[in-house]
């Protein structure tokens, strides 16, 4: 990326130098208020081209998940079964989904440490993104214990549903099984749809949410979620001929997995949206 530093007379006078006004003018009228230079940069070839590239990689992360959403119905129809590998505790939609959210936490761990620390509130939002993906990775795999096979007291045990270690499936905080993942689900499906919806749909609503830096969704993240949801709908009603009962071959278990990456494609935007600024 090449840059020229600008001073503040240089600034001032348009004439000697074209800027875009609607990409770099609120910078400047910036630099005059704070007397500070202003620093154009222009973009080079290869920054042009990744740019470019985005919607070509959020289109192949739309098509890929919402393939993935609909899997378990295709094998379904396919061979009249589910495989238990797919959908079973640490089967294949479950280990992706834990395997994501640690790497995702971790990258996001790192990338506050190196370039967050001088923004206090940005620092805030990245580290609890952060601690938020890790903890929901590791109550995903139960933190390890079917994993390495440890053992819980049995007093611990009888508090769990499952006789598992972790939280969301406690006695202690729900009434029945399952009911802390289903509103858990339900709050991701406001903050992956509704919430970017809203925001996209009210501009001052997303100046106030880009002011205090709060990670939102792209629209291509709330299409997939939308997508994943209508077709988790569908697949209920194609095996089990309706959305009411029990979920005996774990099909919402496909779902879970998709919010849970769409929230990990959140996290990874968020660290390229706040990359990409911090070099204008």
């Amino acid at each position: 990326m090449l840059k020229r530093q600008l001073t503040i007379s240089e600034t001032k006078d348009k004439h000697r130098l074209y800027i875009d006004r609607h990409k770099y003018w609120p910078a400047i009228e910036m630099a005059i208020v704070t007397n500070k230079p202003f620093i154009y940069c222009q973009e080079s070839k290869l920054k042009k081209l990744v740019i470019e590239n985005r919607e070509w990689i959020d289109f192949f992360a739309v098509s890929f998940l919402v393939f993935f959403a609909a899997l378990p119905s295709l094998l379904f129809a396919g061979n009249g079964v589910l495989p238990e590998v797919w959908l079973r505790e640490d089967g294949i939609y479950e280990s992706v989904a834990v395997i994501a959210c640690i790497v995702t936490a971790l990258a996001l761990f790192r990338f506050g440490i190196k370039h967050c620390k001088s923004n206090k509130l940005l620092l805030f939002w990245v580290m609890s993104f952060s601690l938020s993906l890790f903890f929901l990775g590791g109550e995903e795999m139960s933190w390890g214990q079917r994993l390495i096979g440890f053992d819980i007291p049995e007093n611990m045990a009888n508090l769990n549903y499952q006789n598992e270690f972790n939280l969301h499936n406690s006695t202690l905080i729900q009434s029945y099984n399952n009911m802390l993942s289903i509103y858990l689900t339900k709050l991701l499906v406001l903050y992956l749809v509704i919430f970017p919806i809203f925001v996209h749909a009210f501009p001052t609503a997303d100046k106030i949410f880009t002011y205090i830096k709060i990670p939102t969704p792209i629209l291509s993240i709330a299409l997939t979620a939308l997508v994943a949801q209508l077709i988790s709908t569908q697949t209920f009603r194609f095996i089990y001929g309706s959305t009411e009962g029990a979920d005996s071959l774990s099909v919402g278990e496909a779902f879970e997995s998709i919010l849970e990456l769409c929230l990990c494609w959140v996290a990874w935007n968020y660290m390229y949206l706040v990359a990409r600024n911090s070099t204008k």
